[in-house]
């Protein structure tokens, strides 16, 4: 049995502003919405030399749901999609970019979907 019901992935390379930005925003509404046991967050990191590493550490101190990889060399971006894939502990997994920005509220929304309905494939 998976650990979580939703994993939502973040590929990534050398974006470390917009990443922080996203972790902030998904963080506060995992936390707010009670979804802490259900929902995980994973970073891939393909091999940044920025400071994604330290940002994402800030988060994984604060958050038991934040997962991380980082890519012992840049794997190109459809490979480091497959790893976060790999790694996800979600039953689903849902990709975002780095760049990327959700409503708050949607992380419940669709979980509540994904748990009503178990026949679920896909989501888009």
């Amino acid at each position: 049995m998976n650990r979580y019901l939703l994993t939502v992935a973040l590929p990534t390379w050398n974006r470390s502003g917009f990443l922080k930005e996203l972790l902030a925003q998904l963080c506060e509404d995992v936390a707010a919405s009670g979804l802490t046991d259900q929902v995980e967050i994973l970073v891939s990191n393909n091999c940044s030399a920025d400071d994604t590493e330290v940002v994402v550490e800030h988060f994984r101190a604060r958050h038991s749901f934040v997962s991380y990889n980082k890519n012992s060399s840049n794997i190109g971006a459809k490979s480091n999609v497959l790893r976060s894939m790999e790694l996800a502990s979600g039953e689903y997994v849902m990709f975002l970019g780095d760049d990327d920005r959700i409503r708050s509220g949607a992380l419940k929304d669709i979980t509540r979907l994904l748990a009503s309905r178990p026949d679920t494939g896909v989501l888009i």
